[in-house]
């Protein structure tokens, strides 16, 4: 089935960038339509059948959460995704209770968008299937793995608002069965693959069959494991029917970190857990959303291991570096040295805790800044050199992690 997207943001540069820079035909879109204020939206969205919106926030004319808001009050089937510039958990809040299904920071990948659009799909796909069964016991039955896993999918992304009456309700209407006094832990897992793994099937299932295990699961069979959401290099999984007993979610570290050694060795996989908290299911969203602000930053992946709270503040201030010293050495062909030098300003923020994605970020447009402008000066166009595929790849993937940006 062919799919209608409406991006919706006031910057038209930005507008252009995911035009231009997603592969629409690739998954499954036939058509995109552009809106750059909140009355161009709704007069798109009441003439033609949006399945998916990308919006902004922040828009004259009213913002992205007032549309929010206007979709849900009219009862439209259509998957929403904020992109926005502000890392704000009162925005992320605001837009997963109203229905969002991800809240992302703007300059992600083409290729992480291209996935949470696929996943928004799939989710659409689902609901019309669920729909469909929703009159067979039998295929109601067959499919009960399948509707739980959605379940907590839409209580984790804010689908099903963060209400402890409200996923009560949905419970019934969906047929699950669920109290409002289960506890649940999300966990989320960033794995970077070997060159020569790029299937994520076979990483899926050794990493439920370990924490089967670490949550000792045989034990205790009440307990359930789900995958509710999937990325190119990401798992986010909910452990269910926890108890008080069951201690801190620290308690699991030797565990984890005894996998990670064993699976690398093994396979080459390199594993990173991001552990929240044990809570209820109407905090699920808001945890989630903070897991996953903790990983974004966790550019360094100095540990295998990182537990909400036990974050470094970053300093108030940042080293700088010197931009001239840097083409100086760019002029002399003393890449040698500049590796090192790189290195070793990168590894002085790292081992100072004063990195985050927000500073890898701003150190990556300076270190562009200073190659264009040599570029310029040389009088040759970026392209010549840039434009390959393995660079487009690399510099995609640049601002990700501080390995990333080495490469």
């Amino acid at each position: 089935m062919n799919y209608q997207v409406l991006i919706v943001d006031d910057e038209a540069l930005a507008i252009r960038g995911i035009e231009a820079g997603v592969d629409w035909e690739k998954i499954g879109v036939a058509q995109v339509f552009t809106a750059s204020n909140i009355r161009q939206a709704k007069e798109i969205l009441k003439n033609q059948a949006i399945d998916i919106m990308l919006c902004d926030i922040e828009m004259p004319q009213g913002n992205g959460l007032e549309l929010l808001a206007w979709v849900r009050d009219n009862r439209l089937a259509v998957e929403t995704i904020i992109l926005t510039c502000h890392a704000d958990f009162d925005y992320a809040r605001k837009a997963l209770q109203l229905g969002s299904l991800d809240y992302m920071l703007k300059a992600i990948p083409y290729s992480d968008l291209e996935a949470i659009i696929l996943r928004a799909i799939a989710k659409l796909e689902k609901d019309r299937e669920l729909t469909q069964s929703s009159q067979y016991g039998e295929l109601w039955q067959k499919n009960q793995p399948l509707l739980l896993e959605q379940f907590w999918a839409d209580i984790a992304s804010g689908v099903i608002s963060a209400s402890a009456e409200i996923i009560q309700q949905a419970s019934v209407e969906r047929g699950i069965i669920f109290t409002d006094d289960i506890d649940v832990l999300p966990l989320l897992v960033y794995y970077i693959r070997p060159e020569k793994d790029q299937a994520s099937d076979s990483i899926e299932k050794a990493l439920l069959e370990n924490l089967r295990s670490v949550f000792s699961m045989e034990k205790h069979p009440e307990r359930q494991l789900h995958v509710i959401q999937r990325s190119q290099d990401s798992l986010l999984f909910v452990i269910s029917a926890l108890h008080a007993e069951d201690g801190k979610p620290q308690n699991i570290l030797p565990a984890l970190l005894k996998y990670c050694y064993d699976l690398r060795r093994q396979t080459g996989y390199d594993l990173y857990f991001y552990v929240g908290n044990v809570v209820k299911a109407d905090s699920l969203a808001l945890t989630v959303c903070q897991i996953k602000t903790l990983a974004e930053n966790d550019v360094a992946l100095s540990s295998n291991v990182g537990f909400l709270g036990e974050q470094i503040e970053k300093p108030a201030q940042v080293k700088g570096f010197d931009l001239n010293i840097w083409s100086d050495m760019i002029a002399e062909k003393a890449y040698g040295r500049l590796i090192d030098e790189v290195s070793g300003y990168l590894g002085e923020l790292v081992s100072s805790g004063s990195i985050d994605k927000h500073t890898l970020q701003q150190f990556h447009q300076d270190f562009l800044q200073m190659i264009y402008s040599m570029l310029r000066q040389k009088k040759i166009q970026a392209h010549l050199l840039l434009d390959d595929e393995i660079s487009n790849k690399l510099f995609e993937r640049s601002s990700l992690t501080v390995k990333d940006m080495l490469n």
